[in-house]
């Protein structure tokens, strides 16, 4: 795998998802692969180059020449360095393949900020994560986002579709809080009218920190933060903010074990049905609704029983078909 080249594209937002994917899985087949990552990415953030000096090459030299220490020999013969310093260079210069030390010299990364004007601006992260900035938002990612870190600073109000990754949560600073999921969909904005912030979450999990007080927020649920004082209310949830476009969930006379399951995706929860739910089908279709209005739905159309176990668990009883 040619994963100095890949590692260039990535940190100049050039990287492919395929080529994402790849790096990944070399990344976590080894600590020693994660070590020599971490160091190539550190030089790239102090000096905006690639560095010229890779422990793992340097291994791979001694080896191929079979290097001895012998005791009180003190230095290596001049020949045998020259030799050491001609393979390092074979072997980065293979690595590098296309890529000239030219190249390297000039490439610097993409800018990591991100800001909407008088309209509302959808963007995709390079960790893949969409967001929906809401008018006169900025945001800005910072150093080594989706190498070292996936953190980022708002200002303003997005809604985000996170991508999913549990080495690197997704995290989110603001004035006076912060926000830290792993992969869900959520609306924040950093405050309202009487100046304070608020968190929706449409799916997934989320956790909300505000100096040290600490809430986690599940789907359908939603916090007001009052950030000078660092008190977090639960509030009822609204829809009352813009989101990502959304594929519609379309049914016709679906039965309701394949809405469940559905429905389950959608919104990353479990349902337990009892009943009789095999007698019953459901025609109809969801698009950005929440799964607390999909249920009342569901039960005028088949008159189901919903019983919310857990924040992410629920019970459906199905005894008729309306």
């Amino acid at each position: 795998m040619d994963y100095i080249k890949y590692i260039l594209e990535e940190l100049t937002g050039e990287i492919s998802p395929e080529d994402a994917r790849a790096l990944d899985h070399w990344k976590r087949a080894s600590k020693d692969n994660l070590q020599l990552y971490r160091e190539i990415v550190k030089t790239w953030e102090l000096t905006g180059q690639l560095p010229t000096d890779f422990s793992r090459e340097k291994q791979q030299v001694r080896s191929l020449l079979q290097i001895e220490t012998h005791p009180g020999k003190k230095k290596i013969g001049l020949y045998l360095k020259l030799s050491i310093a001609a393979v390092i260079l074979l072997l980065i210069g293979v690595g590098l393949k296309s890529w000239n030390a030219q190249d390297i010299g000039h490439r610097t990364p993409k800018s990591l900020a991100y800001y909407s004007e008088e309209q509302s601006k959808e963007i995709t992260l390079p960790d893949g994560t969409k967001m929906l900035l809401e008018p006169n938002t900025t945001v800005k990612l910072d150093t080594g986002f989706n190498l070292l870190n996936r953190n980022l600073y708002l200002s303003g109000g997005a809604f985000f579709d996170v991508e999913k990754n549990a080495s690197l949560p997704f995290v989110i600073h603001s004035d006076g809080f912060k926000v830290e999921v792993l992969g869900t969909a959520f609306y924040i904005s950093d405050k309202d009218e009487y100046g304070r912030a608020k968190v929706s979450v449409v799916r997934g999990l989320v956790k909300v920190q505000s100096g040290k007080e600490e809430s986690k927020l599940h789907p359908g649920e939603t916090l007001v933060i009052a950030t000078k004082e660092h008190v977090l209310t639960h509030v009822p949830f609204k829809l009352d903010f813009i989101q990502l476009p959304s594929a519609p969930i379309l049914f016709d006379h679906t039965p309701i074990t394949d809405v469940a399951q559905a429905l389950e995706k959608r919104f990353e929860v479990h349902i337990k049905l009892k009943g009789n739910p095999s007698k019953c089908s459901f025609t109809g279709s969801f698009d950005k609704e929440s799964l607390d209005q999909i249920i009342r739905i569901l039960k005028k159309a088949v008159g189901l029983h919903s019983q919310k176990m857990k924040p992410d668990q629920y019970t459906w009883i199905v005894r008729r078909c309306d």
